[in-house]
This record gives C-alpha cells, structure tokens and sequence, in this order.
C-alpha cells in the first residue's frame, strides 16, 4: 500500500479514543442548575433519570461502532486506529467523524442518526454540513497517483508478460439522485443509459486495485469522452504509460496519444463482422485485467449511499462529492483487492 499509517499501538490508542469520546460527549453534559448526580427531590429524579437514559445510549452506540466498525464505517478493525489519526489531524471529535461515516456507510435517515447519538435532526445536519469538507480533505491523502516505478515494484504477476506498462485502470459510475425540480439540471443529470437522474463519476485504479483517481461529480447526461477531458485526468498521466479501458472509451484514443501514452482497450466489434481468435483472446485477456476496477467500484458500492439507485436526497448532493472522496479513502485502507 502506498500510504504508510502510522503505528499506533493498542494501550494507547484505547487511550486517546476514550478521551476524544469524553470530550466528544461533553455537550451532553447538563447545566450548573440541573443535577450532576442522582438528586436527593423526587421532582428532580425524571431529569437526572433522562440524562443517564441518554447517556447510556451514547455509550452503547459508540461501542457497538467501534467493535464492528466494518459494519457501520467500512474501516476495518486492523485500520481502526485511522480514526485517532483523523481525529487528531482535523479536530473533529470522534463522536461526529461516527455520524459521517454512519451516514456514507448505512444511508440512515438524519432521525435515525439523531436517536442514535441522542442529538436532534438539525443537530444532525450541522454536525455533517460543517465537518465532512475538512474530513474529506483529510481522506484524500488516501488517494495517491504514484510514480511509474513504484507502480512496476507493485506490479501483479497477470500484468506484467503483455501489458507492463500499465499504469491505470479507468471506468464511470453513476449514482441516481432525487428528480431536480429546476428543468435545466433536470436535462443536464438525465442519464440515458440508466434512464433516471444520476450523478457520474471518472475513476481510475491502479493495476493492483488501489484507487488513484476519483473525479469530480458531473451529471449524468456527460459522456465518458467529456469527463475525461474536463475532470482533469489527463494532466495526471506519465509519459510512455498505458491506460486500460472499455471498450466504451474508444473515443479519448486521441487525447491519451497527446500525452504520449497509449489506450488498451478491447477490439471494437460490429455486427456484420466477426471477431478474430486472436481478437476474442485479446478481448478475454484484457477484460480479466479490467475487471480490477470493476471490483474497486464494487467496494465503493458497499456503502449505502452510493448505491446504483440511491436516490441521493436533494439537501446533500451538494456534498455527495465529499462522500465519494471519503468513501475511496476508506477503501484504500481496507486490505489489498489482489494478493500475491
């Protein structure tokens, strides 16, 4: 893996976990008018009662999140010590990076979160609109575009007889979100080829599965040609290097030779002809190498909330972009897609 985390050993990372949660949890805590213990009134027993009840839900919601944290984040348990680094690198209490994460992982209604970390919805929604910018920021250090030789050191076997020099894998997803109400964003996120609104994505892995690129979001109506020239990935290419492709990108052919690099894509086939053996095996061996970035999205499919038919709600498309970028990094630190 590219990216080399920091040891953080178990005793102190109990440590630090426990004492961001402490602070994480501090706005729970009542007011020097209301009672801090159990009271001695009986009047006053339903508030110190309601506090504890909250109180007890906080920790259990926390501890069942951080026992089963593929679950409920999609960080594995060998990676969870990411968490403590995150928290330190930005500042965000480990209790919200959980909301975030909850919300990417599960899709859970903002209620569903609130009863969870016994917030209110608008709580909810300002914790997530006023940290997911700086904690997406922070998991782009995940996604990493590494020079041509350590890409060759990390080269998988299946690569390196015919195609080499292989450098990225590329391919689009789509995301279906709520019907815009204004008629111009309707027509510009029209996909034709999954016949709703969805948002798209250019993504590029490298030939061991490890995610390098993730673009911007465009709407659906934009063709792979498009969003390969307007995302910025072409700037990201080396010199002399191969881009895999299907057979779909057969129009960016161009625009990868000006970079000095060359498109590995399959034959293109028409009805009225048929294939050659050597063009079916071509076909059968690139698609078998191919499939890596398949299985990439696979993973970014895992979450929730970037399923095929989502139906992303239109108060956090906006951010969808933030959740993609945060939802790659998570799959970065997740064990290697190709084990040799």
């Amino acid at each position: 893996m590219y990216c080399i985390l920091s040891a953080v050993s178990r005793s102190t990372l109990e440590s630090n976990i426990s004492t961001i949660e402490s602070k994480s949890t501090d706005s729970y805590k009542p007011s020097a008018t209301s009672a801090c213990s159990f009271p001695s009134t009986e009047e006053s027993l339903p508030s110190a009662y309601n506090y504890q009840i909250k109180r007890t839900q906080i920790e259990f919601t926390m501890e069942a999140i951080q026992n089963n944290s593929k679950h409920y984040t999609g960080i594995p348990k060998e990676s969870f010590h990411v968490i403590d680094i995150l928290a330190e690198a930005t500042g965000i209490s480990v209790r919200d990076m959980f909301i975030i994460f909850r919300k990417l992982r599960l899709n859970e209604a903002y209620w569903h979160l609130a009863i969870q970390f016994q917030l209110s919805t608008s709580s909810i929604g300002r914790i997530i609109n006023e940290n997911i910018a700086l904690l997406a920021d922070a998991m782009d250090g995940f996604i990493v575009w590494p020079e041509v030789e350590e890409v060759q050191i990390n080269l998988p076997s299946t690569f390196k007889h015919r195609f080499g020099a292989v450098n990225t894998i590329i391919d689009c997803f789509e995301i279906q979100i709520e019907r815009p109400t204004n008629a111009v964003h309707q027509a510009l996120s029209y996909s034709m080829y999954k016949k709703c609104n969805t948002i798209k994505y250019l993504i590029a892995c490298l030939p061991d599965g490890l995610i390098n690129y993730i673009s911007k979001g465009a709407g659906g109506r934009i063709s792979d040609k498009e969003i390969v020239r307007e995302s910025g990935f072409l700037d990201k290419l080396f010199e002399n290097t191969m881009v895999m492709a299907d057979r779909g990108f057969k129009s960016i052919e161009l625009d990868i030779r000006e970079k000095k690099c060359s498109l590995v894509r399959p034959p293109s086939t028409t009805v009225s002809k048929k294939m050659s053996r050597e063009e079916v095996l071509l076909n059968k061996r690139i698609a078998s190498l191919r499939i890596h970035v398949e299985r990439a999205i696979g993973r970014l499919r895992d979450f929730q909330l970037l399923k095929p038919h989502a139906t992303v709600e239109s108060r956090i498309i906006n951010k969808l972009d933030y959740y993609v970028c945060i939802a790659c990094g998570i799959c970065n630190i997740q064990p290697n897609l190709i084990n040799e």
